[in-house]
């Protein structure tokens, strides 16, 4: 009983500190309210008790009531972007291809760039009875939407990144298609999910044990929009999709309780511009603020990794700040990690959380003043990805700066003022506030 009672506050923490799940959802289709038969498992982990239960089918959204397996998805997509405006060059000339699964580089199954959330396989009964691959699409989908973004601004750096007057407009026109993607997220899952039927339609068999083919469902959609500035009009649309299977068949499976435990990730991490340069916190602490629980509001404090608590490599926040005459001035990475563990909840109870860390998901320009010696990145401007795990079991948010972010140079780094990080969900609104901090150039001085 105490186990049960332990994993179901376990994943409290998680929704309380992160504000439970993402607010872009993936079409259903089967009902998770249907627990596995107790009589159908040999474990502890399906039916009676006070806590979670195994879920008879896929999860896209995470219940403190339900669990699953996590299964790495195997494949590839291609995607086409199509551009009408006032310049030569399609944004993307050559359909962007993003593969998923072992082998490929940054994907693994602990951060798995597609995953499924799903009862266990069966490898003895026919793929087509079976509802992983589907789930796969579905995520798919969703992460392709998301890295949408930071790959266009990958190539508008790459391909406009000239001095010119012209590149610069043409790279501006490119970063608004990006800014214009990251924005409506909802509507790219509604073009690629809800319209295609991936979301909606159940496996099925024919007599041969063939099944329906999600992939190329995915291939039917197309999303088209017309962004601000010079682009008049965009056309997305999935040219290739395959899937190899999931991962793995064999051996232990790690709990999940939804599809989106891989929000944090992309197919591609944009590195930092060569030329920019990167400091680490001298000290620094992050507040966590909820809506009300059962009339109490959530809250939690931390001290942030930093050069004062003695953090080790890769646990350290870090800044990372481009300042260049031709390129301008942007945010190329900011990750803030807890310094340890810490406590969130209520008046009524509290609950450990092991590890708690914010990513920029993606460089993001900044307002540098005359005399160079300050940035700013403007409300909503920046994009982050907060993840926070608690009792082995992990969970991913996305979520954006609701005030503005000053960065002004200092004889030893930068200074960067107070920063409020905000995510609304089904329960309310959530922020994190971290507090104004010293960040010190790598070996005491820059570059």
């Amino acid at each position: 009983m105490h186990a049960w009672k332990l994993r179901t506050q376990n994943m409290m923490s998680i929704a309380a500190l992160l504000a439970g799940m993402s607010t872009v959802g993936c079409g259903g289709g089967e009902d998770p309210d249907m627990p596995v038969d107790p009589g159908e498992t040999d474990g502890d982990d399906a039916g009676g008790g006070d806590g979670p239960v195994l879920s008879r089918s896929c999860l896209t959204d995470s219940r403190p009531d339900r669990f699953a397996y996590k299964y790495q998805c195997e494949g590839d997509i291609a995607i086409e972007v199509m551009v009408d405006g006032p310049f030569d060059g399609s944004p993307v000339s050559d359909a962007l291809v993003l593969e998923f699964g072992p082998g490929v580089t940054g994907d693994s199954y602990e951060s798995p760039h597609v995953m499924a959330c799903c009862p266990e396989y069966d490898e003895s009964a026919p793929n087509c009875e079976q509802p992983h691959e589907r789930f796969c699409i579905v995520d798919l989908a969703e992460q392709g939407c998301k890295s949408m973004a930071p790959n266009l601004r990958d190539f508008a750096d790459d391909a406009f990144g000239g001095p010119s007057i012209a590149d610069a407009a043409k790279r501006a026109a490119v970063n608004k298609i990006a800014d214009y993607v990251r924005d409506h997220q909802r509507d790219c899952i509604e073009a690629f999910v809800d319209l295609t039927g991936v979301g909606s339609i159940p496996p099925s068999c024919d007599p041969d044990d063939n099944g329906i083919d999600y992939a190329s469902l995915l291939e039917s959609g197309s999303w088209s929009f017309d962004p601000p500035g010079l682009v008049t009009d965009v056309q997305i649309a999935v040219v290739d999709a395959n899937w190899a299977g999931v991962h793995p068949l064999e051996g232990v499976l790690d709990e999940c309780s939804s599809a989106d435990d891989n929000d944090g990730v992309l197919f591609l991490e944009i590195d930092p511009d060569p030329g920019s340069v990167t400091s680490r916190l001298v000290a620094g602490s992050g507040e966590l603020v909820g809506p009300s629980l059962d009339g109490s509001i959530v809250q939690g404090f931390g001290e942030l990794g930093s050069e004062a608590s003695g953090c080790q490599p890769g646990a350290c926040s870090t800044l990372t700040v481009l300042v260049d005459p031709v390129l301008g001035a942007s945010l190329e990475n900011l990750e803030l990690h807890a310094a340890g563990a810490a406590e969130v909840g209520t008046k009524d109870f509290t609950i450990t959380v092991d590890g708690f860390a914010v990513r920029l998901w993606d460089s993001t320009p900044a307002v540098l003043d005359e005399e160079g010696m300050t940035l700013e990145i403007p409300p909503g401007a920046a994009w982050f990805a907060v993840s926070a795990e608690s009792g082995g079991i992990p969970g991913v948010v996305n979520a954006t700066n609701e005030t503005a972010l000053v960065v002004t140079k200092t004889p030893e780094g930068w200074a960067s003022s107070a920063l409020t990080i905000g995510h609304e969900d089904g329960l309310g609104h959530w922020t994190l506030v971290v507090a104004p901090a010293q960040w010190q150039w790598s070996g005491g001085g820059e570059g």
